[in-house]
């Protein structure tokens, strides 16, 4: 049975579709058989999620005396996220990079941690123009271990294989959900977390010697498990 998702902007659909085929005969006989399927997921009242503030992190005015011709890590910032349910539900999230943009080896060096990063881990960063400008990572505080997410759907082993999640980077496209006893995804009503935001910003966009919008988006989508 397949999780039925929901994101921040929520998308639904259903089609049936029949095709009926009539001709007037003579003695009628059997021919080829074909199959109708009425199928359907009852979920409970919808979960809601929200990140408080509106989700809007923003750095204001970055002097660009202040940033280095390699690459400048800006200092993290935190926001928060609440999901609320009507009744007891299992519910995980997963976030898609709106402005995906490669790491470049800079922003690697600069962001730690060289050896474990990849591009799942980083999220794109762009200008007005829609040019790459850098990246940045999204981690569950380290403070709010009780509160986050603390299973991750282990996409490389069996399917539907939860594990603990060991990292408090988050993955792009990968489910994490909350869990009462640690192994399995709990039913919860309220569930929250806090995110950090830390970005990177490539040097040459910083020395460009004009002024540069900082332009990173990523949506939350809710999945119902």
């Amino acid at each position: 049975m397949s999780p039925t998702t929901h994101a921040l902007t929520m998308i639904g659909a259903a089609r049936l579709g029949l095709l009926c085929a009539c001709a007037l005969a003579l003695p009628a006989q059997a021919g080829p058989a074909a199959e109708l399927r009425v199928t359907g997921r009852i979920v409970p009242d919808a979960c809601v999620p929200s990140f408080v503030g509106g989700g809007v992190v923003d750095y204001g005015v970055i002097p660009a005396a202040a940033t280095s011709s390699a690459a400048t890590l800006l200092s993290r910032k935190s926001v928060g996220l609440d999901v609320s349910c009507a009744m007891p539900t299992s519910v995980g999230i997963r976030l898609f990079d709106n402005r995906p943009a490669p790491p470049a080896s800079g922003m690697i060096k600069t962001s730690g941690r060289p050896s474990m990063l990849r591009d799942e881990r980083y999220f794109g960063l762009k200008n007005d123009k829609g040019d790459d400008i850098g990246g940045y990572v999204l981690r569950f505080e380290a403070g709010d271990k009780a509160a986050a997410p603390a299973l991750q759907l282990n996409a490389g082993g069996a399917a539907g294989t939860w594990e603990s999640r060991g990292d408090a980077m988050l993955l792009k496209n990968t489910l994490y959900t909350w869990s009462g006893d640690g192994r399995v995804p709990g039913k919860l009503q309220h569930m929250g977390a806090t995110l950090s935001v830390q970005p990177v910003i490539d040097g040459r966009a910083a020395q460009a010697g004009e002024e540069t919008m900082l332009d990173g988006s990523a949506t939350l989508e809710l999945v119902y498990l």
